[in-house]
């Protein structure tokens, strides 16, 4: 690495990686955007063009063999994230991964055990953990707001997926996997930070949207769009999740912890300036709105009432708060550990091939241990 800069390329420039990933890693004063890389032509040259960046590359192997790099971001489609992780690992990158980190615990365990072979610093996209109103509920936990917990509810109904509607390769079983890889890997990883392992599932995984529009064809999207499945936490919690592309009018995510001594409610939504927590403890009447302290709040405007206010707010987000990419880039700059990293990411996994496992044979299924 560089004495001031780490050198990193950018791998997808998908919608995305367009609006995130890379202007946060242009975002960044300790960072040098080295390179992009995607499969076709006209993305790529409209994506150097947009971002100023000359060495562009279609073929990920070339890009790795070819620049001096210190670090990569993946922003490929789900389907590819084994591989071009591996390969970059292998390289001795840093490397930052979008969500899911791979297709199945065998691949995401193999990961997790390079990454910790070779000491590199590795991320997983799980956006929710930089959320101040979900760092404020982990903080409550851990001092023990809730006591010992009983319940975890988790409701997570986002409306771009709903039936009759275009064409996502997300919905593609070849590229996404359907919305237990979409947004099922999010709430689980949240509820894993927030309340700890999950031992054991039970599915029903839905399909409402068997055909999905795109141009004038209909394809075949035959993935679970609707899910519901139980859960049993190591700490004797009961999780209800019910995560769903299907509903109207909502992209809301909720997640309820309830215990002997208190309760909270983590709303998040895709407007960050929309976010709230509420808690009760036994002796009050009700939940009430709690106040996100100044030091985790940092630089996101708490009052948004304008259009220029809900621009500050998701600048803020993006490109001064410590997240996602530039989170990534600053654990490398100060050699401080990354999280949720790749062995985290792989935990996820285990409990979707747990739930996909229960799904297919209608029954209770233990979540693998390493």
């Amino acid at each position: 690495m560089t004495e001031s800069k780490v050198r990193i390329a950018v791998i997808g420039a998908g919608s995305w990686s367009s609006r995130v990933l890379i202007p946060q890693v242009l975002s960044h004063p300790g960072a040098e955007l080295v390179a992009l890389c995607t499969r076709t032509e006209e993305s790529l040259r409209r994506a150097g063009a947009q971002f100023g960046v000359q060495r562009l590359y279609r073929d990920y192997e070339e890009l790795l063999s070819r620049e001096e790099l210190d670090a990569v971001c993946i922003g490929s489609t789900h389907n590819l994230h084994f591989e071009m992780a591996r390969a970059a690992l292998e390289r001795g990158l840093h490397t930052f991964c979008e969500k899911p980190l791979g297709m199945n615990s065998e691949q995401t365990g193999r990961l997790a055990q390079l990454a910790r072979s070779t000491g590199l610093k590795t991320m997983v996209s799980f956006t929710n953990r930089w959320v101040p109103e979900a760092l404020y509920a982990r903080k409550l936990i851990a001092e023990g707001y809730c006591g010992e917990a009983f319940h975890y509810n988790v409701c997570h109904m986002a409306s771009y997926g709903r039936p009759g509607g275009a064409w996502m390769w997300r919905a593609d079983p070849d590229l996404g996997g359907g919305v237990l890889y979409d947004l099922g890997c999010h709430n689980l990883d949240l509820a894993l930070w927030l309340n700890g392992p999950i031992t054991a599932v039970c599915a029903d995984l839905r399909n409402t949207s068997p055909e999905r529009r795109r141009g004038e064809q209909w394809l075949p999207t035959p993935t679970d769009d609707s899910d519901v499945f139980l859960a049993k936490f190591a700490n004797g919690c009961q999780g209800v999740f019910h995560i769903s592309w299907t509903a109207l009018d909502t992209r809301g995510t909720r997640h309820e912890i309830a215990g002997r001594e208190g309760m909270l409610c983590l709303s998040l939504f895709h407007d960050v300036w929309l976010n709230s927590l509420e808690g009760c403890r036994a002796e009050d009447p009700g939940l009430r709105p709690l106040h996100v302290p100044e030091e985790i709040q940092s630089s996101i405007p708490r009052k948004v009432q304008t259009e220029e206010d809900r621009e500050a707010a998701r600048q803020a987000f993006l490109f001064a708060y410590p997240s996602l990419v530039r989170a990534f880039i600053d654990s490398i700059l100060q050699d401080t550990p990354a999280s949720p990293s790749f062995a985290e990411g792989h935990a996820v996994q285990k409990v979707m091939d747990a739930i996909l496992t229960s799904h297919r044979e209608r029954r209770w299924v233990e979540v693998e241990a390493d």
